[in-house]
């Protein structure tokens, strides 16, 4: 029996899942977590060879982002209506994490043009090849950025992948911004683990995965993971004095046995 190119593609896809999930690893320890990390490939996100992937991907499709729809952008809608409706103005926003500033793209496209300042938070090597773009300011460091005011921070599918995720999260909920969305968090709901997760090159960059490039490299690189415990991140939203005004099941973004991903828009008290 003959399969079709479509099926054969579903199946190709599979396989190719199959293997990430059998390649991914453990540990009891970010530290351990890392250095094996770094066996594989230097640096995680700030990876070189990843950065300029990523960079190639934003340029070839610059004009696309516009039209383009990906998980992160359902749960910034969501934020911006709640935040007009209430102050009938648009935010300043600090996206911890944008890459290459695609989300700017999408929302100047959405808005007519009509001007919003949508900064960003990324890693040094990253922020480098962002030299030449207009559109955002670009910080390879936060509490740089956070000098600034904003009334609205956004990170999608970051704030895991830092070595020092709580540092991060504190200093994010002691910036005092009004509003805070978090979407496409790693969670559990108790306890932190620890992962070395594996992806293809080009899952990687601007688009989540949903935009098309020419090199479509299946290479594998590796980055640290650290599922986050939700007792304790609800904890430290309390302490800094924020309520949470929206928490919702996410789409996707969650990594690891017993985990779970959650849209969640806090406001300051």
């Amino acid at each position: 029996m003959l399969i079709s190119k479509n099926n054969f593609e579903k199946i190709f896809n599979l396989l190719k899942s199959a293997k990430l999930r059998i390649l991914q690893k453990e540990f009891s320890n970010i530290e351990d977590c890392i250095k094996f990390c770094n066996k594989k490939n230097l640096n995680s996100f700030n990876n070189k060879e990843l950065s300029n992937y990523s960079f190639e991907k934003f340029s070839e499709n610059k004009e696309n982002f516009k039209f383009e729809n990906n998980y992160s952008h359902k749960f910034l809608i969501e934020i911006l209506l709640i935040y007009v409706y209430k102050f009938k103005r648009l935010p300043k926003i600090i996206d911890v994490g944008g890459v290459f500033g695609e989300n700017k793209l999408y929302l100047d496209y959405l808005l007519s043009n009509t001007e919003i300042t949508y900064d960003i938070v990324e890693v040094p090597n990253k922020v480098s090849l962002a030299k030449n773009l207009n559109h955002s300011k670009f910080y390879n460091d936060i509490d740089e950025a956070l000098k600034n005011k904003y009334d609205l921070l956004f990170t999608s599918s970051t704030l895991q992948y830092y070595q020092k995720t709580y540092e991060i999260i504190t200093k994010i909920l002691k910036s005092e911004i009004n509003y805070i969305g978090f979407t496409r968090g790693n969670y559990h709901q108790s306890r932190e683990l620890y992962f070395a997760q594996p992806s293809y090159i080009y899952q990687n960059g601007p688009g989540e995965g949903f935009v098309k490039i020419k090199n479509k490299s299946s290479k594998i690189i590796y980055y640290h993971n650290t599922a986050i415990s939700y007792l304790k991140f609800k904890r430290l939203i309390v302490e800094n004095k924020y309520k949470i005004i929206r928490e919702t099941n996410g789409l996707e973004g969650n990594f690891g046995k017993d985990t779970f991903n959650k849209n969640i828009l806090l406001e300051k008290i």
